[in-house]
């Protein structure tokens, strides 16, 4: 997983978001996997692919290197949010097909609005 980092903030955290996006999106049980590795801290992760997570983190850093932001915390936010949201599909359509009391669209888009999200969030601490 290669992230390009160039001088403007915003541009590479989309930019790392939307690669994150394409390798769940192309690895369609690595939210299954990695959902179980995160709730046991990782104790069935092999050295290559701690490594992986490693450099995740130290390209995080990079991009937040100009902020008091804490990687750990966007990288959790991503994760999370993607392996929850990819883990819960058909759960979600079961229950958006019961709702009777009010309109609920299963069009989302996870990665332009984590975008959205982090991008406030960083506009708002700085």
């Amino acid at each position: 997983m290669e992230f390009n980092i160039s001088s403007d903030i915003f541009k590479n955290l989309e930019h790392y978001i939307d690669t994150l996006d394409n390798f769940f999106k192309k690895e369609s049980l690595l939210a299954k996997l990695l959902s179980k590795e995160i709730s046991c801290e990782f104790r069935n992760l092999n050295e290559e692919s701690v490594s992986i997570i490693s450099k995740m983190i130290q390209a995080l850093n990079k991009i937040l290197k100009d902020t008091n932001i804490n990687p750990f915390f966007i990288q959790n936010l991503i994760i999370s949010s993607f392996t929850t949201y990819l883990n819960t599909m058909e759960i979600r359509k079961k229950i958006i097909s019961l709702i009777t009391c009010c309109e609920i669209s299963s069009e989302f888009d996870l990665k332009k609005e984590l975008i959205l999200t982090i991008t406030n969030y960083i506009k708002a601490k700085q």
